[in-house]
């Protein structure tokens, strides 16, 4: 399920979050180094931080306020990533879609490499 958290107590769970990306456990591969912009409404979008965790696409807003989107492995159908003049993402889920563009992106095989390893689901990469 798909959880969207916006309370007070999540600034305690954000940094729990950020304690456990400083100290990775046993086999979860974290990355934070990524920052994306999702769609949030028709002409709206919101920046957030894109962590991914083995089985688990985490995004973090950067202002106070917004919701934490956390998608767990088994609510995603397939991801696609597209490459034109920046970096695209979908994530296709059972009940909707995510979509954003990746701002800070250098190397655009490591976010496919990430993801592939880390969420076992269909992806596609697109390039033109």
């Amino acid at each position: 399920m798909t959880k969207f958290v916006n309370d007070k107590s999540s600034n305690v769970n954000i940094l729990s979050i950020l304690r456990s990306i400083i100290r990775p456990r046993g086999d979860v591969y974290m990355e934070v180094d990524y920052h994306i912009k999702i769609k949030t409404g028709f002409f709206k979008t919101s920046t957030y931080r894109f962590i991914v965790r083995k089985g688990l696409v985490e995004l973090i807003p950067e202002k106070e306020g917004e919701d934490i989107i956390s998608i767990e492995e088994g609510e995603i159908a397939s991801m696609l990533l597209r490459k034109k003049d920046d970096l695209y993402v979908d994530f296709i889920l059972n009940e909707g879609v995510i979509s954003g563009t990746f701002l800070d992106v250098g190397d655009y095989q490591n976010v496919f490499k990430l993801l592939r390893e880390n969420i076992d689901k269909n992806l596609i990469y697109e390039e033109d």
